[in-house]
């Protein structure tokens, strides 16, 4: 304090009578008065500012390891999806592959009846372009669609192949 003339905002640790734990903050001057050198000190209590600190440093701590935690696992739950979709991109390409080179006419319909997909066959059978059968196209030119429509029959409904 002598060699500087003032002391700004020293921590200091004690404890109470009780053993409690107490945290200041120490700032101090020397200052003039009437021609003599006194000191100006002031102690703060700082005990529950720094708990709510260290408490929210802690806690800070702990979301950062949930977080990292977290973003491990979407890390590796993205990595499952990528994994899964190539696996499907490559079952479809399979499947597409047979339905295009099968010697069958092989087509798949939406729940309303609509062709969703034809492969090779159909149109070189049909000389219909797959552009113009798509839809409800194939049933029309073949005749009146609410005649044409395909049903679905359920296990009872069909006949057994002899």
């Amino acid at each position: 304090l002598a060699r500087h003339a003032s002391v700004r905002s020293v921590d200091i640790h004690g404890t109470t009578k009780t053993g409690a734990r107490l945290d200041c903050l120490f700032t101090a001057d020397i200052v003039q008065i009437e021609g003599r050198s006194l000191v100006l000190a002031i102690t703060q209590d700082v005990t529950e500012a720094r708990r709510n600190e260290r408490a929210l440093l802690a806690s800070e701590a702990e979301v950062r390891v949930q977080v990292q935690s977290r973003t491990r696992e979407l890390a590796a739950e993205v990595e499952s999806h990528r994994r899964d979709a190539q696996a499907l991109r490559e079952s479809e390409a399979r499947f597409r592959n047979m339905a295009e080179h099968a010697p069958v006419m092989m087509w798949i319909t939406d729940p309303s009846g609509a062709l969703t997909y034809l492969n090779r066959s159909w149109s070189e059978f049909t000389g219909q372009a797959t552009e113009e059968a798509l839809g409800f196209g194939a049933w029309s030119a073949l005749g009146s669609p609410s005649k044409l429509r395909p049903t679905v029959l359920s296990g009872e409904q069909r006949s057994p192949a002899k």
